[in-house]
């Protein structure tokens, strides 16, 4: 299902009514089609991929914000990201990106489990129409949701975490 309001807001979602996982793979599964009215068949944790998205475009300049579950990539690659593709399952993600025509910035939160978190900076420089140079700087907490992270300019996040913890 798609929703959108002329170019500056819109959500989309995927609609899946289906078995779970563990039903589907049951001896006595003949279909993928929830066919009896057992609870237990069903798969809940929909929607699986879902997003709402934002953005404005000025004169030389753009910020655009995402919120979603699942779906966030980094690079532009013919093959898969190494470092996070579609196949990452997350719980939830957001990402605020600022750009121009020649630099592009983005600030990605992505929640792995419900105690531990993704933090990553991605810069972008395009000094040439066919060349691209991009720097990726992340941290992966294990711990709740903490602001310090937000900040580009910061260097070695998880070092200020690992100095708190050998004082406690």
């Amino acid at each position: 299902m798609y929703i959108g309001f002329s170019n500056y807001f819109s959500i989309e979602m995927d609609m899946f009514i289906g078995k779970n996982f563990g039903a589907a793979n049951s001896p006595n599964a003949f279909t993928n089609i929830p066919l009896g009215l057992e609870v237990n068949d069903f798969e809940f944790l929909w929607p699986r991929y879902a997003y709402g998205s934002t953005g404005l475009f000025f004169d030389n300049w753009g910020v655009s914000f995402h919120l979603g579950k699942e779906g966030l990539t980094i690079g532009n690659t013919q093959l898969r990201s190494i470092i996070y593709d579609k196949s990452f399952e997350t719980d939830s993600y957001s990402q605020l990106s600022l750009y121009t025509k020649w630099f592009k910035y983005s600030l990605d939160v992505a929640q792995v489990q419900a105690e531990k978190f993704l933090y990553l900076h991605e810069i972008t420089f395009r000094p040439f129409r066919n060349f691209t140079f991009t720097a990726v700087e992340g941290s992966q907490l294990n711990g709740s949701f903490q602001l310090r992270y937000l900040n580009p300019l910061m260097i070695m996040h998880s070092y200020s975490s690992w100095i708190e913890n050998m004082t406690n």
